[in-house]
């Protein structure tokens, strides 16, 4: 009898340990998810600012575009001109 107690203290314990490190893992993933979702909120908040960079960009891009070729087409109207002239 002594034995067969001193074997299911054995058990007992080792389930204790064993349920002790199951907590402690569930608590570290749960402290990573906690901390990776966090990342995602701060992650999607910075892509969100590069794509309104990126639009911002986009349209002085085209107004720069617009003004260059207006000017290089009165520039060559320019030249046209001139050449008429001689």
């Amino acid at each position: 009898m002594q034995q067969k107690t001193n074997f299911a203290y054995e058990q007992m314990k080792q389930a204790e340990r064993e349920a002790e490190a199951a907590e402690y893992q569930a608590k570290t993933k749960q402290e990573q998810l906690m901390y990776f979702k966090q990342r995602i909120v701060e992650t999607e908040q910075e892509l969100k600012s590069a794509e309104e960079e990126l639009k911002a960009a986009n349209a002085k891009k085209e107004v720069t575009i617009k003004r260059w070729r207006a000017l290089s087409d009165t520039l060559s109207q320019e030249w046209r001109k001139q050449e008429g002239h001689r």
